[in-house]
């Protein structure tokens, strides 16, 4: 289904959604859409990604570039970077108020050493704009797998 609607110009820290009929929407930000859905089973089409998964995608994509930034900063290679990503309920322990746990596996690919590598995922963790903005709710563990 194809909608359009003019929607007003936002930066960069903006958003903006049309209801296109049951639980779909078009999403915009910039001059980029796209589509929210729900599966079948939850009463929607399929027709797009669930609102979770864009969640978990901004997670991974901001994760990501910092990881590529950092990496590129200290002049080492990423031949292949893949980012894993899932979210459950969290099982509250030490104190946490957590009511989400997202993993994040990250696979690097290239001539870099695992403890080098690691200190590139902390560093992106610490300069992820939406890592920070989960933080109260959700517990974040990122791991270097490969």
């Amino acid at each position: 289904m194809s909608v359009k609607f003019k929607v007003k110009d936002v930066n960069e820290n903006e958003a903006s959604l049309k209801w296109i009929e049951g639980f779909q929407f078009l999403g915009y930000a910039r001059e980029h859409s796209v589509t929210i859905d729900q599966k079948k089973e939850d009463g929607g089409e399929n027709l797009g990604f669930k609102p979770t998964e864009l969640l978990l995608l901004a997670l991974g994509g901001c994760l990501g570039s910092r990881i590529a930034a950092e990496a590129m900063f200290k002049g080492l290679k990423i031949e292949d970077l893949k980012l894993d990503i899932g979210i459950s309920r969290a099982a509250r322990t030490g104190g946490s108020n957590a009511k989400w746990l997202i993993t994040v596996k990250v696979h690097i690919k290239g001539d870099i050493s695992k403890e080098e590598k690691e200190k590139i995922v902390e560093k992106a963790e610490k300069y992820c704009k939406i890592s920070h903005i989960l933080k109260g709710t959700c517990e974040i563990h990122a791991e270097v797998v490969s």
